[in-house]
């Protein structure tokens, strides 16, 4: 069924992989019955020994395709997944086959069954968890089985195992029919965990057997059979295991799902199922053809190591080109759920909602009558504002503005409103905050009653010096401050234009998901500056219950700022109306 981890959004038939077991097995021995008698050459190389390693390996398949169809019908706990794995791993090694050499790896020749056993058993359900995890678009699982199974059964068939190489080419018989019934066809079918676990147990057979062959041989291969055996599995192996390592260094349970896989990236990426299943499997082919051509010129753990950093570097440019990707959705989530509307240089945001926090950081910024006259004659302010990733109405002069310009209503948002909502939405998922400005008393304030109404919330706070420029160490104390805090939400109150301009020039350094400047809310918030009464703010005369309260401070911003807004309007409006041909209506973008 599809859900948010996978790419489907219908449901589809998921046990087609129940089919491959006894069609593999058909194919194998009914092909191997026919060699023993057309060919008068015919050996089962050998003989009993790999009789012996066959059949332990049928025996131990067994128990796993019965496991994935109970997974695939019900469902089926990690812990007992592991069980059966580990047993059918043991029914494999039982039989004598298991790593016995590294040729070199890590400084290692020759292992003793003490070791090489145990580490045969870990190496099988790895390789069985690896396939099954990158099975996660059409046609990548079945596409890098068929690649492995061809090479390593060309590799085994020019050792001179003939048998075992049937086997492989078994599975890439089997796999080719529903390659196309997965990825080309109408109605799509899935290999499921029956396909994937059954697919992985054969897959580590045929690696751990092909990694056996010796030099003893004659026909045995040059080149360390091991290199061969990571190369064609390389791709799901170290997509696990980063998987893993990331999922333990940010102190999640490794076997908890997620979208973190390389498959998962690159679909984030906009890549079609198609496209991702060339791209690694052109991956694979070119780091095996790599491996090969090289393996005589450098040391087998200087192979191993330029595999696992062009690995690294691979993820490192997909989560680069991700993140870029998730800002521009950030912001397009922003847009579509917040329309803008076009008021003189500016884009002020309607509607503007905080229902969770943001993927990548976002600047939120308010924009009011004296910030817009302010913003004519302070060029860095205007530009701080034109920064903003939304511009919330703060003022009753822009709704006025855009109503009277556009006949559209728009409901004005203070930083006061703006900050009520967020803490509210901060509580409810238990994110963090950091206050950044204002006196100790008022920072110590907000934090008690933070904790009181909002008890979920994590919060800090730092109070820098009053000054109208901060010093670079100022600035970097500043930044540390928050950084070490990493909160979800930064508030900055600084008082306007100085708080802007600040979150402009160091957004970039701030380890923070959401930056808003709020100014005097952290006053009102904090019961140090009172806020003029409801029924005010209710009929838009919060400016003049500030005015009375702070006259000396306000008087500027009402008779000198606004009237030069009014003006600013004005113009706008003619302006609108000598375009009108051109542009006859507005729409909100």
């Amino acid at each position: 069924m599809p859900d948010k981890r996978k790419s489907h959004k219908n449901p589809i038939p998921r046990l087609a992989g129940i089919t491959f077991f006894p069609v593999i097995m058909l194919s194998f021995l009914s092909v191997s019955g026919l060699q023993a008698i057309y060919t008068t050459e015919y050996f089962i190389n050998y003989s009993a020994q790999s009789i012996i390693r066959l059949s332990f390996m049928i025996c131990g398949a067994l128990p796993l395709v019965l496991l994935g169809i109970k997974d695939d019908l019900i469902g089926v706990r990690y812990s007992h997944k592991f069980i059966i794995q580990i047993l059918s791993a043991l029914l494999l090694i039982s039989s004598g086959t298991y790593i016995d050499n590294l040729y070199g790896l890590l400084g290692i020749y020759e292992l003793s069954p003490y070791i090489g056993i145990p580490f045969t058993t870990l190496l099988t359900v790895y390789i069985i968890n690896s396939l099954n995890l990158i099975d996660g678009v059409d046609g990548l699982a079945a596409t890098l089985s068929i690649v492995a199974s061809v090479i390593l059964g060309s590799s085994l068939l020019i050792a001179g195992n003939r048998t075992t190489s049937i086997l492989a080419f078994a599975i890439t018989g089997t796999l080719i029919p529903f390659l196309y019934y997965n990825t080309i066809a109408k109605r799509k079918l899935f290999m499921g965990d029956t396909g994937s676990l059954t697919l992985g147990y054969m897959l580590s057979f045929l690696a751990i057997y092909y990694s056996m062959q010796t030099s003893a041989n004659n026909t045995a291969p040059s080149i360390p059979p091991i290199i061969i055996a990571w190369s064609v599995l390389f791709v799901p192996l170290f997509d696990t295991a980063r998987v893993m390592c990331v999922r333990a260094s940010q102190g999640k349970p490794i076997f908890n799902p997620d979208r973190n896989h390389i498959h998962h990236k690159l679909l984030d990426l906009g890549y079609s199922h198609r496209k991702i299943t060339l791209i690694l499997t052109v991956a694979t082919l070119c780091l095996t053809a790599l491996n090969i051509s090289l393996y005589k010129r450098l040391n087998i753990n200087i192979l191993l190591t330029i595999d696992l950093m062009t690995g690294v570097l691979f993820n490192v440019y997909l989560n680069q080109r991700r993140k870029r990707i998730a800002g521009n959705s950030e912001l397009n989530k922003i847009s579509e759920q917040s329309p803008s509307i076009p008021l003189g240089d500016f884009s002020v945001t309607t509607n503007y909602r905080f229902d969770s926090i943001p993927k990548r950081q976002v600047v939120v910024n308010t924009i009011n009558p004296h910030s817009w006259v302010t913003s004519h004659r302070d060029t860095e302010f205007k530009k701080a504002l034109l920064q903003s990733d939304a511009l919330i109405p703060d003022g009753t002069g822009i709704v006025f503005a855009v109503r009277w310009l556009f006949g559209i209503r728009i409901r004005k948002m203070a930083g006061a409103d703006l900050h009520r909502h967020v803490l509210q939405q901060l509580d409810k998922v238990a994110g963090s905050v950091f206050y950044l400005g204002a006196s100790q008393r008022t920072l110590t304030h907000i934090t008690e009653r933070i904790h009181a109404e909002h008890p979920h919330i994590r919060v800090n706070t730092y109070s820098p010096p009053y000054r109208d420029r901060f010093s670079e160490e100022e600035t970097a104390a500043m930044i540390a401050a928050v950084n070490a805090f990493k909160p979800d939400v930064l508030f900055v109150g600084m008082t306007a234009p100085k708080q802007e301009k600040w979150i402009a020039a160091n957004r970039h350094l701030l380890q923070a998901r959401l930056i808003s400047g709020i100014g005097a809310v952290f006053g009102f918030y904090g019961g140090t500056t009172p806020r003029p009464p409801q029924w005010m703010i209710a009929m838009g005369l919060e400016w003049l219950g500030r005015l009375i309260k702070e006259p000396r401070r306000m008087w500027k911003r009402n008779f000198v700022s606004t009237p030069k807004y009014l003006s600013d309007i004005v113009r706008l409006k003619l302006k609108k109306k000598n375009n009108k041909k051109t542009t006859p209506d507005y729409e909100i973008n």
